[in-house]
């Protein structure tokens, strides 16, 4: 026992060092003050004992990044660089202070502290290098006042040192010098997220940019309004392209090589605005970079951003495939209608044609009643759920129409469209001849109405008796020509949806009410002109149907489909505003193991 507690005690860490883990517990968890007072609580200790713990280097970090969360002054705190044991944050942490006092009001005038001794409050002014007592740091309170930061980083790019930091250019080439400085300051070992200060650099530069070319049309208006009043014409104006040797230009062709982890350290916005600058720019990006961000925006349910990138896989079939195949496009169907993603029926769509292809009906079945179902308010609405009800009543018919059948239509086909797929597996069922499937769908069919008067007209033909659905026809054009000049629509349209044998078997029928409808003029003329255009079609190869027929219908297998026809995909790259440079970035203490496999306790940049 003595023995165990003995080894406890040498394990049990020393009060510095519970000082350090709870600093960055703190940090972590936004209690940024709380971290400030546990700096001055090692003060204390480092005063009282001569002892600071071996993290002392890191818990300097740790203070320099909540006094950016808080924009609280740095003057007289040593700075964290690599050789005194830190991250080399400070300038990352600098640049957070100068982008707050930037968007701040100026900071109050400080209290008169010898007045305060007529009410019985004693107040002083402390800073982060001060020794306090146990009162003084239950009792300490932090303010922004005067800070000479500004003035020396002024003094450092060259510029006015009492310029105003509510000028724009000051203050985004103070931030720009400070980024610039923390790439180089930075332990790469302990510090991720480095991407996010090239694309913060690359947005200043634009933004200095920007207010450069402001001044400059300002100066050109100028500049033209004098030349025509002399007579002389204006030069030309416009923005010049971004060279790809510069800076710029080299940060957008490299962004292209980083990995996805990187592009997801950026913010929504900043990443989607420098990616379409990127892209603009001419550079191809590669399947992995794409299909990665894809992954991690699926992680985190971003369903908005995702359309944009998916968009980015552009028209190749192949590079499509692999967004919407395997487990990367079921876990795409995974994200309701609260991720913001509205393209789930297109996906399904896309999915369940995939499996019809592989063989697989039941999947191909589940697919696309998902599709339909999922078709209403999605991208592509109308288009994705006419497709899909034509796949799937295609699908359908491929099998004979039994009661598991009939069952499992019930069960994943939406309420509305289930009449209209039984209605397509009452045509193929009347022209198959196949009495038992037609009387079967008859059965399931839901309501009344002109689909029960086709299923009355269609049922000789599904008993092989094409002669008695003539006879039926022609006693119905004398009684209600227009009724049966629909019903002739409806086989013909129908009839172009089957197999190239069937289409012949009704040849004689085709041609029986062609000579029905000799006389007839307007629709009725068009009808009989598309069913010679069937006919026609019956002896051509289905290449030559196609060329011989543009405006009509083709063929893929049995299923009828427009030239045009093809499964959506709707979705389009959002136009993004670039996100304000003025604002401050997140240092995140986080913890990974290393290539040793023990603790790395480092930080993550976060824009």
């Amino acid at each position: 026992m003595w023995v165990t507690l003995l080894l406890w005690a040498l394990s049990a860490p020393s009060p510095q060092t519970l000082i350090y883990y709870n600093a960055r517990a703190a940090l972590r968890e936004g209690r940024a003050e709380e971290a400030l007072k546990l700096w001055l609580l090692r003060n204390t200790l480092a005063a009282e004992r001569g002892l600071v713990s071996a993290h002392d280097g890191d818990l300097r970090s740790t203070t320099w990044a909540a006094l950016g969360v808080l924009g609280l002054c740095p003057d007289g705190l040593t700075r964290d660089d690599l050789s005194h044991g830190g991250a080399g944050l400070w300038p990352i942490a600098a640049h957070n202070i100068i982008a707050r006092a930037h968007r701040s009001p100026p900071p109050p005038s400080a209290p008169d502290l010898f007045s305060a001794f007529d009410y019985g409050r004693q107040q002083r002014g402390v800073s982060l290098h001060d020794v306090l007592d146990l009162e003084e740091l239950r009792a300490v309170r932090f303010q922004r006042g005067g800070c000479w930061l500004a003035t020396r980083l002024l003094i450092e790019t060259r510029q006015r040192p009492w310029a105003e930091l509510r000028d724009k250019a000051v203050t985004a080439r103070l931030l720009r010098y400070l980024l610039r400085g923390a790439a180089r300051t930075i332990d790469p070992a302990r510090v991720r997220g480095g991407a996010v200060l090239k694309a913060r650099v690359f947005d200043l530069n634009v933004r200095l940019l920007d207010i450069k070319a402001r001044q400059a049309r300002r100066e050109a208006q100028q500049a033209r309004w004098a030349l025509k009043r002399a007579g002389l014409p204006a030069p030309p104006s416009g923005p010049p392209p971004i060279d790809p040797d510069t800076e710029d230009g080299q940060l957008l062709t490299e962004a292209l090589s980083w990995p996805a982890t990187a592009w997801m350290d950026l913010s929504p916005a900043r990443r989607q605005a420098l990616f379409a600058q990127a892209i603009a720019q001419g550079a191809e990006p590669s399947p992995a970079l794409l299909l990665g961000v894809i992954d991690r925006l699926i992680e985190r349910r971003a369903g908005v951003e995702l359309h944009s990138w998916l968009a980015y896989l552009g028209v190749d079939p192949a590079r499509r495939r692999q967004a919407w195949a395997g487990e990367r496009g079921r876990r795409l169907l995974t994200l309701d209608g609260e991720s913001g993603f509205r393209g789930r029926g297109v996906i399904a769509l896309h999915r369940g044609i995939d499996h019809l292809g592989a063989g697989a009906r039941g999947e191909a079945l589940r697919d696309l009643a998902h599709a339909l179902r999922w078709s209403e308010g999605g991208l592509a609405g109308e288009a994705t759920r006419d497709l899909s009800r034509r796949w799937l009543s295609f699908v359908a018919a491929q099998v004979r129409v039994d009661d598991a059948l009939l069952a499992a239509l019930q069960a994943i086909a939406p309420r509305g469209d289930l009449n209209a797929i039984l209605e397509d597996q009452l045509w193929h069922a009347a022209f198959a001849a196949d009495a038992e499937s037609f009387e079967r769908c008859a059965a399931a069919r839901r309501g009344r109405g002109a689909l029960g008067r086709r299923l009355e007209a269609l049922r000789p033909l599904s008993r092989g008796d094409a002669e008695g659905f003539l006879s039926a026809l022609i006693a119905r054009r004398s009684e209600a020509p227009s009724d049966a000049a629909q019903l002739i629509r409806r086989f013909v349209e129908r009839l172009q949806a089957q197999d190239r044998q069937t289409r012949a078997r009704y040849a004689p029928t085709l041609r029986a009410m062609s000579d029905l409808l000799i006389g007839g003029e307007g629709r009725e003329a068009e009808l009989r002109a598309q069913i010679e255009d069937t006919l026609s079609g019956l002896g051509l190869g289905e290449a030559a149907a196609r060329a011989a027929t543009p405006t009509r219908a083709v063929f893929v297998g049995s299923l009828r489909l427009a030239p045009s026809d093809l499964p959506p995909w709707p979705f389009q790259i959002a136009e993004v505003d670039t996100p304000s440079v003025f604002t401050p970035l997140t240092l995140r203490p986080e913890a990974w193991r290393g290539h040793d496999g023990a603790w790395i306790l480092g930080w993550r940049i976060v824009d």
